[in-house]
């Protein structure tokens, strides 16, 4: 966190008259002309450490109660927002355009794989405890380029919140035996029990037909635009 000379003023002296301050730290006073100049000097050979001094008064000033974050910390959430929204490898901050242009301090592959993983962590306990006891399970899968990938989602009453993103590294992987432990294991990282999935919603095909057939009288909800697709088909072969 960089401050000008101004904010260093006003964070660590006080001002008791027209060009006359008081030290926060060791409580001298000194005169000033129409700058900060003998402040911020002061600053500089007395407390070498004031750029600390004005991180700790600009938290403690803070009226709102926020936790404010240092420049360092910024920085990580940009380069990880970056990476994630752009879909964009977690190595594409070493690369040397991108260092020569980017705005924040640089990042390595390792560092940002670091603090992707602990983010990470942090939100899936956050979902685990907003999580209700009681929810719908959406399945959508894909394939692109040869690879295949399954989102499972929950269903809650005005929205969905993404479970898991599963890519499918071959065959095995798109039976219903291992989508449904997937669904398991992600259950189990939530912390939630198949008891407390209401319905699953999914394309009407194979896998997902035998899944609801696995966990006995769950019930599927069909893909509606796959129905509505079979019954246009029908209008048009009529």
């Amino acid at each position: 966190m960089k401050f000008s000379n101004k904010d260093l003023y006003s964070l660590l002296f006080t001002e008791l008259a027209p060009k006359q301050a008081r030290c926060n730290t060791c409580q001298k006073v000194y005169k000033s002309g129409n700058s900060c100049t003998n402040q911020v000097h002061h600053l500089l050979k007395r407390h070498p450490g004031y750029q600390e001094l004005a991180v700790a008064a600009y938290r403690k000033s803070n009226r709102f109660g926020l936790i404010l974050s240092d420049q360092r910390t910024s920085d990580v959430f940009r380069w990880i927002e970056w990476c994630v929204m752009n879909h964009m490898p977690v190595n594409f901050g070493e690369r040397p355009l991108v260092r020569k242009n980017a705005k924040m301090e640089p990042i390595s592959t390792v560092m940002l794989q670091k603090y992707i993983d602990l983010l990470y962590t942090y939100v899936s306990d956050d979902i685990a405890l907003k999580l209700p006891e009681k929810f719908g399970v959406v399945l959508d899968g894909w394939s692109s380029g040869g690879y295949h990938f399954t989102a499972i989602m929950a269903c809650l009453t005005h929205r969905f919140v993404l479970l898991a993103f599963c890519p499918l590294g071959d065959e095995e992987g798109l039976r219903a035996q291992s989508l449904f432990d997937r669904i398991a294991d992600t259950l189990s990282t939530f912390k939630r029990p198949w008891e407390s999935v209401l319905f699953m919603i999914g394309d009407n095909c194979s896998v997902n037909q035998e899944i609801g057939r696995k966990l006995g009288a769950l019930p599927l909800i069909g893909c509606t635009s796959l129905r509505f697709q079979l019954a246009v088909n029908d209008v048009l072969a009529n």
